[in-house]
């Protein structure tokens, strides 16, 4: 049998996003969505979650967007004058593999947004990160621990089975690397007992997937449960603002709920579920 969890990231970041996974929800094919609590609308998705509770809902942790949810000074040092973050995913990633940013810092501000979320009693099913740190060294292991302290079965396994043919021609280094992160890392998550789908979609194409690549996933979708990591939404400033011009959250939302893609679902016989459906 093949069953699919399409999950919708970023959930809380922007009004257009939340506005945009909803909707996805509501006439399309998402049926997760994973909530930024470092977001600027954070509060009005957790108000969406409840109204809409066929949405699975998970946490997307962030260290590198929006305002953190810890108050502690040590934290704070690596805020900007604005009070959001100001470490990009690179510069992080330097800084924690050289050992520049002691381990309590960032356990610190991970275990205030667990805590944030969980104290919304939302049923949370679900762990991943922006642009995947949640995978990243230093900070997987506090993921773990906090995943077993709050009863949390799954994680996303940020692995893509993709050819290096494929890699070469998309020039997505950075995202190469995270891939990376995934493989190597596959085995220990299982050995902690911590719950994966058995496939994985969307590094690649994260904020520019569009009806066409989303056809293809959906036609070679292998037997199991798959993942596919999605950007629904809408454009506005607030989006361009954090993000820029170099994503297409509408491009997403269109594909997502285009009737051909439903069709293609129904004529595969592939199920579309949540993480809760695993449970």
């Amino acid at each position: 049998m093949k069953r699919l969890i399409v999950n919708a990231d970023d959930f809380g970041m922007t009004h257009g996003i939340n506005r945009g996974i909803i909707e996805a929800n509501g006439k399309g094919i998402v049926t997760a969505a994973s909530i930024m609590v470092t977001g600027w609308a954070f509060d009005e998705a957790v108000q969406l979650a409840r109204e809409n509770p066929n949405l699975d809902i998970g946490l997307h942790l962030s260290l590198t967007v929006g305002r953190p949810a810890s108050n502690d000074p040590a934290v704070h040092r690596y805020l900007t004058s604005h009070g959001t973050f100001r470490l990009g995913n690179r510069d992080l990633l330097i800084n924690l593999i050289l050992h520049n940013i002691l381990p309590s810092i960032p356990y610190r501000e991970i275990e205030a947004q667990f805590k944030k979320v969980v104290d919304t009693r939302l049923p949370i099913t679900h762990i991943d990160g922006h642009e995947s740190i949640h995978l990243f060294p230093g900070i997987r292991e506090i993921v773990f621990q906090l995943m077993e302290r709050y009863g949390i079965p799954f994680i996303r396994l940020s692995y893509e089975r993709i050819g290096l043919r494929r890699v070469w021609k998309l020039r997505r280094w950075k995202k190469a690397l995270v891939n990376l992160f995934g493989l190597l890392h596959q085995r220990q998550i299982r050995r902690r007992g911590i719950r994966t789908t058995d496939y994985y979609y969307g590094t690649f194409d994260a904020g520019y997937l569009g009806k066409e690549k989303l056809m293809a996933t959906i036609s070679n979708l292998r037997e199991g449960t798959s993942e596919i990591m999605c950007h629904p939404g809408y454009r506005d400033e607030s989006f361009d603002r954090i993000c820029g011009g170099r994503y297409l959250p509408d491009q997403e939302l269109r594909a997502l709920m285009d009737a051909e893609v439903k069709n293609l679902l129904h004529e595969r016989g592939i199920h579309l579920i949540g993480f809760k459906d695993m449970i």
